[in-house]
């Protein structure tokens, strides 16, 4: 039998309880198996991503990836103006063009979302608590521990300025406590994540992200001159989050009113489907146009800074993947969950650092390689939650099994010690001969 008898029963499958008291077959087990398995079935169909084959373009992804890197590199290194002539487009350090890059993005997911379904989420909180508290309880404290082993310990010499460590490690600390917002739709999307789940999980932290982000901050870098520009994140919220929600839910709204789900399916989420990933090869463009400068005079701050962002997205990705993993969440779930505790909110950061720190400050610059690196890391770590799927499927149910002949155990047992118990199995058994 694949079921685990060690596993953690955290998950609630729907699998009717059976009949205590009423004849059994031998091995009573069989039938719940065989269910379980079928509607696990089912539900890794309607989890599955539709890819029925893999495309030039999808397979090779991380190229384009870094050849997008490159070209944007190169345009912001030679022709600066470039850059100056995209920043005009800001309002309160968010730059209009990238939100509406990110719109294109996360639209094809958030059309897709039937918001009737958020209700259900409440059932299945484990992944949000799971993703809240790695967010918040973990990410910034190993942050802080790695920054003051790499810039305290490790680079004293290769980077003699105590002041410009200083500044880089308040500009990691201050990007590891933002975490992610918009983009987690399209890591989300990459991976068949489910759009309600993640959408909830989005919200949550964005509100936990006001009352928890600038107290944490401050205790780490133990500067009370770091203040949170509300104004940029009330409007990075309303544009990344609240301003796509309402278009795509209005959109979706009056296309299944008037033409049905078939419809939005054939017409709309496919033709947009390939805007994700066009829209974020356009983001990445952009970001390396903005920072090519800083790029290309720091070269060998950048390879120093990313060494911690990189051992910072591995451990905390870990954490979360490991965890959920243990308890049985799905594939839809927990993918999601576990690149949402491991990215960042990388407009924010960037806009707090300068505003703290400036905009030539060490801290700043460190936020923008937590930009440079995530995209390449995040799509790595997507093709191995999409590779980890068959086995989380089969953990999942090998654990609906063992929790559904734990609850009939339970039920039973409770049946026979109940002083009604052995009266109402009497009756049900002369029920049944009759």
């Amino acid at each position: 039998m694949a079921a685990n008898t060690g596993t953690m029963c955290l998950t609630e499958p729907q699998i009717p309880a059976t009949n205590i008291g009423q004849p059994q077959q031998p091995d009573d087990m069989e039938p719940i198996e065989a269910q379980v398995a079928n509607e696990l079935g089912q539900e890794k169909q309607q989890d599955a991503p539709n890819e029925p084959e893999i495309a030039f373009f999808e397979r090779y992804l991380s190229v384009w990836v870094l050849l997008c890197m490159i070209v944007g590199g190169l345009i912001g290194y030679y022709a600066p103006q470039v850059a100056d002539v995209l920043a005009k487009a800001e309002f309160a350090q968010i730059n209009g063009v990238v939100a509406a890059l990110l719109w294109i993005m996360i639209f094809p997911m958030l059309v897709q979302i039937d918001f009737t379904s958020i209700v259900a989420v409440r059932k299945t909180p484990g992944a949000i608590i799971l993703t809240s508290a790695v967010n918040f309880l973990v990410a910034p404290f190993t942050m802080y521990g790695l920054a003051q082993l790499f810039f305290r310990s490790f680079y004293t010499s290769v980077i003699p300025d105590e002041e410009l460590r200083d500044s880089y490690i308040a500009g990691l600390i201050i990007l590891a406590g933002a975490p992610c917002t918009a983009m987690v739709f399209v890591w989300s999307t990459l991976m068949g994540g489910d759009g309600a789940y993640t959408l909830v999980q989005v919200v949550f932290n964005d509100l936990l992200m006001l009352f928890l982000y600038v107290p944490t901050a401050v205790l780490l870098i133990g500067a009370s001159n770091i203040a949170l520009p509300w104004e940029t994140i009330i409007l990075a919220v309303v544009l990344f989050l609240v301003v796509p929600l309402m278009i795509s839910a209005g959109i979706r709204s009056v296309v299944v009113r008037n033409y049905g789900e078939k419809f939005l399916q054939d017409r709309v989420v496919a033709p947009c489907a390939p805007l994700t990933k066009a829209g974020l090869l356009a983001m990445l463009v952009l970001i390396f146009i903005f920072q090519g400068k800083q790029i290309g005079n720091k070269p060998l701050d950048i390879v120093l800074l990313a060494v911690p962002i990189v051992i910072q997205v591995v451990v905390t990705f870990g954490i979360t993947y490991v965890f959920g993993y243990f308890t049985c969440m799905p594939h839809s779930r927990l993918g999601p969950a576990a690149l949402i505790a491991t990215s960042n909110f990388f407009e924010l950061a960037v806009a707090v650092a300068i505003s703290a720190y400036g905009v030539d400050s060490g801290a700043a610059l460190a936020t923008v390689v937590g930009v440079l690196v995530e995209v390449p890391v995040m799509l790595a770590l997507v093709k191995f939650c999409n590779r980890m799927k068959p086995r989380l499927d089969a953990k999942c149910t090998g654990c609906d099994v063992n929790c559904a002949r734990s609850r009939d155990m339970g039920e039973l047992l409770v049946a026979k010690l109940s002083p009604e118990g052995p009266v109402r199995q009497r009756q049900q058994h002369q029920q049944g001969e009759a």
